[in-house]
């Protein structure tokens, strides 16, 4: 199959050109600056262009069967309103119904369409994460021109879990050391929330959700670090009621955040292989 992908410098983008090579595919990329590409292969053309710019579009699209657009704004961006993916993909689905490409996945994010659970829409992404929300109100807008497209198409929604699963240990500890020290001022919400857990179904439920979502986060930090063969439960909890102590404590602290959370980790990780040979201990016979 005859593949044009849209932001193969990306970290997702890399992962989809290597992944197409690697089942036999021959993909055309368009990317900003083609010395950024690190892949060399027969298979793979890479186009340098604008992705908004129809002429470029229309170079990687021609003779394609099909378009792979996971272009992004660059990491985090810089949290101002933007139109890049959603103008990209308009230019993109008008070049595919010049050349006939019939079909188009592209990557959004959980939040789009209302997706996503409500922890994460009414309490991460506006108070810890609101750089996100410009993003997933252009995707929004990219939805909404796939809808009115002739092609068939998928918007791939990715879960945050998925995500930690290929970004660098060292980003995902920013993004935990950053959301904890965020998290300190409202310390008092928090423990509400913890004390009304049994009173309330709708409480009970969305501090789950932060729970599942914090120990996603910590393993995406830990286990990276740990020897095939440990303990990764007994880590987890561990780490979740030494995080929880954390962010429900009112001792004042004279460190910076980051600092605590990266000598925690560091304990974590020290005591690791003693979980491992804990687990592997016989068990006594009974007397």
């Amino acid at each position: 199959m005859k593949l044009a992908v849209f932001g193969a410098t990306g970290l997702t983008g890399g992962l989809v050109v290597a992944r197409a090579l690697d089942d036999g595919h021959e993909v055309t990329a368009l990317v900003r600056d083609p010395r950024r590409v690190p892949l060399s292969h027969p298979r793979l053309t890479v186009i340098g262009g604008s992705p908004v710019a129809p002429s470029d579009v229309e170079r990687c699209v021609r003779g394609a069967d099909a378009v792979i657009h996971c272009l992004g704004i660059g990491g985090k961006g810089d949290g101002k309103p933007t139109s890049l993916i959603s103008d990209s993909v308009l230019v993109t689905l008008a070049a595919m119904e010049q050349h006939g490409v019939p079909r188009i996945v592209c990557m959004s994010n959980v939040g789009a369409g209302g997706s996503g659970s409500w922890f994460a829409n009414r309490i991460v992404i506006p108070l810890f994460v609101r750089w996100l929300r410009p993003i997933i109100e252009d995707k929004n807008r990219m939805e909404a021109g796939l809808r009115e497209s002739a092609v068939e198409w998928c918007s791939v929604r990715r879960r945050a879990t998925s995500h930690w699963m290929v970004v660098p240990m060292l980003r995902a500890f920013d993004v935990l050391s950053g959301f904890l020290a965020s998290a300190e001022r409202y310390r008092g919400m928090h423990i509400d929330a913890h004390d009304r857990v049994g009173q309330s179904d709708a409480v009970a439920e969305v501090h789950e959700e932060f729970h599942a979502w914090l120990d996603d986060l910590l393993l995406a930090v830990v286990q990276p670090r740990l020897d095939p063969g440990t303990d990764v439960a007994l880590i987890a909890d561990t780490a979740h009621i030494m995080f929880e102590g954390l962010l429900g404590s009112t001792i004042p602290r004279d460190r910076p955040f980051e600092e605590i959370v990266r000598f925690l980790i560091e304990m974590l990780v020290a005591a690791a292989p003693r979980a491992a040979q804990r687990r592997k201990r016989p068990a006594r016979p009974a007397q």
